[in-house]
């Protein structure tokens, strides 16, 4: 029946879904804060740039893109399936399936991510209470990172809600 296929199917999803937004979240992370923190720089550009041109982009091309390179072409990863089908599944087979999915799902919501962070981070290093926080002498790492994150991370939580259910279904 449907219920058994979808109970079958799902702790699998889930496990993809899970795994590529954690990946978006991270590189949203990493690159959100890399960007503010040095806006108007190389890194600041050309984060931006690839931003803004892959949130137009579908995420099955990247992942044709991805299986051409890195299954294809480079023949380093499996192009699909849980496990290699000829035993029981391991974790080191179910990690080495899930790598290629779980990145293009991940990369694929991680704009969206990076810039809404990029936005909201550049807006709270304008607030008040880190004009104070600079204006007391703090090192800049401790200002950005302990007292304009903290405020730039609801609506960044809030837009990372949003991606789930697109997640989901895409995974």
């Amino acid at each position: 029946t449907i219920a058994e296929v979808l109970g079958e199917r799902l702790p699998w999803t889930l496990l993809l879904a899970g795994t590529g937004i954690v990946i978006a979240a991270v590189l949203a992370l990493v690159l959100g804060v890399a960007t503010a923190w040095r806006q108007g720089g190389l890194l600041d550009r050309v984060v931006t740039a690839v931003g803004q041109g892959m949130e137009g982009l579908p995420s099955f091309v990247v992942a044709f893109a991805a299986i051409g390179v890195f299954s294809l072409g480079l023949g380093w990863l499996p192009v699909a399936g849980v496990t290699d089908g000829d035993s029981d599944a391991t974790f080191a087979q179910v990690a080495e399936h899930l790598v290629l999915p779980a990145l293009v799902l991940g990369v694929s919501q991680a704009p969206w991510l990076v810039l809404h962070l990029r936005q909201s981070l550049l807006t709270a290093l304008a607030d008040d209470h880190v004009i104070g926080a600079r204006a007391r002498g703090l090192p800049e790492r401790l200002v950005v990172t302990g007292h304009a994150l903290p405020t730039a991370l609801l609506p960044f939580l809030n837009v990372l809600g949003t991606r789930v259910p697109e997640l989901v279904t895409g995974a």
